[in-house]
């Protein structure tokens, strides 16, 4: 994936990103604005046959399961794939297609990629008073997620508290952007290494158990990825952290189309359609 996209970069704009700046057009270049097409086999397909007027330009983060692939269907394998796919259907008789206007894509990306109003929508985001101050946010949650300490199975000292690291001076590995990197780093003295922008990458590390012991995550997407890679690893519950997980919005939306999407999602929380996806995939 980051071979394909550097491809469509300048070595000016690779190396604007890569030192965490990056310019309007080199971003612009990055999105693909194609409209998900309908399979044959699938009539779930969110993309409408005939001419909309409008469009909900979505992202697909780079984090499985919560998306797996980029297709938008009732049968995707991806938690806000299919959260996409129910929306789309639900307006798409109000002249609004949704539209991925991303592949698997950072969080940072999809997050700059919303500051300059080429994605209108992302599934899936804490929230915190820095991304309050910048986006928009559903009324209600489209899932709730724990986040967890992951660990090497073979731990014979288990920690019951974030404290217990503390003391321990151990370093805990997070990803580059969450909301619970900062939130490790604003009420614990825990010292973080948030550099990582792969999940697999520091689940690795500990399983090899040649550096830090615990990596902090949402419990989705970690567990997905040690079962799938079966990593000797295991999931500790330090606190009570069910966080709940929005529908963020850029603040250059459509307003007709944002009030399109919040009445889809309004009807989705009231008649158990969200709870019911996110049962599928156990974090609700």
């Amino acid at each position: 994936m980051i071979g394909r996209l550097f491809k469509s970069f300048s070595p000016l704009s690779v190396a604007g990103i890569l030192s965490g700046f990056v310019s309007v057009s080199a971003l612009v270049h990055f999105f693909d604005y194609s409209s998900v097409h309908a399979s044959d086999d699938s009539a779930e397909s969110i993309t409408s046959v005939k001419e909309t007027d409008k469009y909900f330009r979505v992202a697909i983060q780079d984090s499985v399961p919560k998306y797996v692939g980029s297709s938008i269907t009732a049968r995707s394998e991806g938690l806000c794939n299919r959260i996409y796919a129910e929306i789309g259907r639900r307006i798409q008789d109000k002249g609004v297609t949704v539209k991925s206007v991303t592949t698997a894509t950072s969080i940072v990306r999809i997050l700059r990629g919303m500051d300059i109003g080429r994605v209108d929508g992302f599934c899936g985001a804490g929230r915190n008073k820095g991304r309050e101050s910048k986006y928009l946010f559903s009324k209600h949650p489209v899932f709730y997620n724990n986040i967890v300490m992951v660990t090497h199975r073979n731990n014979k000292n288990l920690p019951k508290s974030f404290s217990d690291i503390e003391q321990s001076g151990d370093v805990v590995m997070a990803f580059y952007g969450t909301t619970g990197a900062s939130r490790l780093k604003k009420t614990t003295k825990i010292q973080v290494d948030d550099r990582f922008m792969s999940l697999i990458q520091p689940l690795r590390l500990i399983a090899s158990q040649k550096r830090h012991k615990y990596f902090y995550y949402h419990e989705l997407g970690v567990a997905y990825l040690i079962r799938q890679n079966k990593l000797p690893l295991k999931l500790l519950q330090l606190d009570d952290n069910l966080l709940p997980q929005w529908m963020a919005y850029s603040q250059k939306i459509d307003p007709d189309v944002l009030k399109i999407v919040e009445q889809a999602i309004d009807d989705m929380a009231r008649d158990g359609t969200l709870k019911d996806i996110a049962a599928q995939f156990k974090v609700y």
